[in-house]
């Protein structure tokens, strides 16, 4: 026979505890994400859309902007990343200076 205490282990413990894996995955999955996954949800977050690849590179558009950014394929690291939020500021500066 169930008792108020299984019931409450059932009701309010094991939504608790799914809904903690759930974040934990979220939250490790954007620690453990490589420098160029972290480009792509940037540019992707920044209104770019992939257009085409290219032999060495990725190339990502933004029809708002009308500019596009390379985005190395091979040897990515955190120097590029830098590198490409950099150029995502400096070109909606530059549109918002127009």
């Amino acid at each position: 026979m169930r008792g108020p205490r299984n019931i409450l282990c059932i009701f309010v413990y094991f939504p608790i505890d799914i809904l903690h894996t759930f974040m934990y995955n979220i939250i490790r999955k954007e620690i453990n994400m490589k420098p160029r996954d972290k480009a792509i949800k940037t540019l992707s977050g920044a209104g770019y859309d992939f257009d085409r690849h290219g032999k060495k590179h990725d190339i990502f558009y933004n029809p708002k902007l009308h500019c596009s950014i390379p985005l190395k394929r091979h040897d990515f690291n955190e120097n590029d990343l830098k590198y490409i939020e950099r150029e995502i500021k400096q070109n909606e500066n530059r549109a918002g200076g127009n």
